[in-house]
């Protein structure tokens, strides 16, 4: 069972047993894929906003979705365990353009936008570890799904599927 601990100065640290470590690892082997859920029609604009891209790349992706050659999904993300400033980067590739974000994890769902990924695969890279590990689970569609417990520079590839 992981346990929550608390470090010098008052500040959270994730305690994350081997055993923790092993069960989420296993799960996230079998896994089935992850739906992502479609962004509604009237929701793209704001979705596309929420990427903060640069405005040229913002403007690129609106006409693509506007013109049926790409669709907007979310994916929502939290630390399962301290909230101690776990940070993630998603990477997911839409119409061969590579699309970054980064999030710093909190114990409430956070909903990440981005164009459907070409591969039916988001990867999500270990940016910062708040102390303890980097512990998040991601949900959208389905059920929540433990990632295994992740490193800075570790990148975990996610199976998705699209659901409307």
């Amino acid at each position: 069972m992981a346990a929550v601990t608390w470090q010098f100065g008052g500040t959270k640290s994730d305690d994350v047993s081997s055993n923790t470590k092993a069960q989420w690892a296993a799960s996230f082997a079998v896994a089935a894929p992850t739906a992502l859920k479609l962004v509604p029609s009237g929701e793209v604009d704001g979705a596309v906003k929420q990427m903060k891209l640069p405005p040229a790349q913002e403007q690129e992706l609106k006409e693509e979705v506007s013109a049926g050659r790409a669709r907007m999904v979310w994916l929502s993300f939290r630390d399962v365990m301290a909230e101690d400033g776990d940070t993630v980067s998603i990477e997911s590739m839409a119409n061969g353009v590579i699309y970054r974000q980064s999030v710093v994890a909190t114990n409430k769902e956070q909903r990440v936008f981005l164009p459907e990924p070409d591969a039916g695969r988001v990867n999500i890279r270990g940016v910062r570890d708040g102390g303890g590990g980097i512990t998040i689970e991601i949900t959208s569609g389905g059920a929540p799904l433990n990632l295994p417990f992740m490193t800075v520079g570790q990148v975990v590839s996610v199976q998705t599927f699209t659901s409307p």
